[in-house]
């Protein structure tokens, strides 16, 4: 690793963008487990999958992932709008392909436009609180 994210950021640049499969995330109460894609993907990896479908399996898997607890939410508190926030939204992979799936399921989805998702955005919005207590 030669700088923060190096490897999500190779990862993302290897997506196959005509793979449709995806790794399935188990969802357990409230608790979103990984071992099921790990297997999957460590099987794939010793079967010779090639490392392009690999990854769109993955970044597949994670929209699905956000979609099911988006809907679970919806089932629990009637709530339809979306905020995706994070630095994890940087990934333009995963952001386009989960904004694609909350937009078919009937999500409103909000996301940044001015201001970055990621620790720039976060240290705008400390200012701003600070700000305010500051002037109160």
């Amino acid at each position: 690793m030669n700088y923060e994210g190096q490897a999500a950021i190779e990862f993302e640049a290897l997506v196959d963008e005509t793979e449709e499969g995806s790794y399935a995330f188990e969802i357990e109460s409230a608790r979103v487990k990984i071992d099921g894609v790990i297997h999957a993907v460590v099987a794939d990896v010793r079967s010779g999958v090639p490392t392009p479908l690999i990854s769109a399996r993955f970044h597949n898997g994670l929209a699905q992932l956000v979609l099911e607890l988006c809907e679970k939410i919806q089932r629990e508190r009637g709530l339809t709008e979306v905020a995706l926030s994070g630095g994890v939204w940087q990934n333009v992979t995963v952001l386009q392909k989960t904004l694609d799936c909350l937009r078919a399921a009937e999500f409103t989805v909000y996301v940044h436009h001015l201001v970055p998702p990621n620790d720039g955005g976060l240290a705008l919005g400390q200012a701003i609180i600070a700000a305010a207590i500051v002037v109160h």
